[in-house]
């Protein structure tokens, strides 16, 4: 079909031009034949007689000639409409074609497309099936390699099950006697473990004060009746190792714990210092209390919130004196010592040697040697003494001091100011509340033993 319009559309365009050269030759012809006729006339005007008949016989062949011209020229048109059709039937033929070949080309292309588009599928699809192929294989390797690291660790598993079978007797052996030897290393587990605690008491050095001994005394007799958690307590022999040590201690230096390191040496103080900056001892019951304080912790318990417990954080002391005094004085030469804290004070100095006399006054807050201190607005005025009297009480505020003065000769002035404080009753028994261990525990530690 497509040859067949191809021919046809050639012939329709060979039978245009064929008809368009005809016209061309008959208008030529035309054209001749008119100046031909026109120089005829021109000849003939000469012989207007004869010419008559051949002026109209050429008139009507003019005539004739025209209407041949319009003819041919009508056919001329014609020939040029057709020409005109021809050549839009041409390029609606060469249009079409080229569009044909367009589509054809753009189908053969999409064809090409689909079948590059099918094979890039194909090898996607071989790359994933060689993929997949490829991880089956590491998967069934890294399967067989689980396997035998399972097996690896079961038998890992087992020699350690086997070893801890093996082990397990001496460990708990171990276990125990390590148990043991760290409850041995309290002074409450181990009076629980051996049903007695024995200790020795370091002698008290000559510092401590008078009433010291007799009150430590007391509390060994005391310990002696004692029982805790169903063990006793007394002192060691001569030739025993005792459990734990009571030493001593000069200076408080702030709370003190119970027992030192492995030692076991359970530290009492005896004193501290005052605000003068001088050392002085405690009394004997603030021994015994501050005794039975930090035994209480060597056994397990803590510091009470109780005031009015021995096992009190912040117990209460008293000093034997407050200060002492020994002093030079030269004649009409004051001496000012200030005084401790606030309170009633007691003063008591040695009675000086017959005509020795000296007179003691204690001064306001405040008042320093410059100022009129013998004036009766700088004393307490009931605090004075005469020169006879050695022994006062007084109540003073914070920052009152004590004046000594002679007007006779050089003397040696001794004597102690301490103030009059007095203990609070406090219960003696150590505060349930603190005991740092359950009855569990205990009945634990006791079995451990049994």
């Amino acid at each position: 079909m497509r040859v067949n319009r191809r021919r046809g559309n050639a012939r329709l365009l060979n039978g245009t031009v064929f008809g368009f050269l005809i016209m061309l030759g008959l208008v030529g012809l035309t054209t001749y034949l008119l100046f031909t006729v026109r120089s005829d006339l021109d000849l003939a005007k000469l012989d207007d007689a004869e010419a008559a008949v051949t002026i109209e016989t050429q008139t009507q062949g003019r005539v004739n000639a025209e209407a041949q011209v319009a003819s041919l020229q009508q056919q001329q048109v014609a020939l040029q409409q057709q020409l005109d059709a021809a050549r839009i039937a041409r390029g609606v033929a060469e249009e079409a074609t080229l569009r044909e070949t367009l589509t054809r080309t753009a189908a053969e292309q999409e064809s090409i497309n689909q079948e590059l588009a099918k094979n890039e599928a194909l090898q996607m699809a071989e790359e994933e099936r060689q993929a997949r192929v490829t991880a089956e294989e590491a998967l069934l390797e890294a399967e067989a390699a689980t396997v035998e690291v399972e097996r690896e660790v079961a038998r890992e598993r087992f020699a350690k099950q086997q070893a801890e079978r093996e082990l397990s007797t001496t460990r708990t052996t171990l276990e125990r006697e390590a148990e043991r030897e760290s409850a041995q290393s309290h002074l409450l587990l181990r009076g629980i473990v051996n049903g007695l605690i024995t200790y020795r008491m370091d002698d008290l050095p000559e510092y401590a004060a008078e009433g010291v001994a007799e009150s430590v005394q007391l509390l060994t007799e005391e310990l002696a009746t004692w029982t805790l958690q169903g063990f006793n307590v007394s002192a060691s022999g001569p030739q025993e190792t005792a459990d734990f040590t009571i030493g001593w201690l000069r200076d408080a230096g702030g709370h003190q714990d119970t027992v030192v390191g492995a030692s076991r040496r359970l530290l009492v103080p005896l004193g501290e210092t005052n605000c003068l900056g001088d050392w002085v001892p405690y009394d004997g019951e603030t021994v015994r209390r501050l005794l039975w304080h930090e035994l209480g912790h060597a056994f397990g318990y803590g510091d009470s919130e109780d005031a009015n417990n021995v096992m009190h954080g912040d117990l209460q002391t008293k000093f034997a004196v407050d200060q002492e005094i020994e002093l030079v004085v030269a004649p009409n030469i004051t001496h000012i010592i200030p005084l401790c804290g606030a309170g009633t004070f007691t003063f008591v100095f040695e009675e000086p040697a017959a005509g020795m006399g000296y007179t003691f006054a204690v001064l306001k807050p405040g008042i320093t040697p410059q100022d009129d201190i013998f004036d009766e607005d700088s004393q307490y005025m009931g605090c004075s003494s005469a020169a006879d009297l050695y022994t006062n009480e007084c109540i003073v505020e914070e920052g009152a001091s004590l004046l000594v003065y002679t007007q006779v000769a050089i003397a040696r002035i001794t004597g102690t100011i301490s103030e009059n404080v007095e203990l609070p009753e406090i219960n003696m028994a150590w505060d349930p509340a603190t005991f740092q261990y359950s009855e569990a525990e205990l009945q634990e530690l006791r079995d451990l033993f049994n």
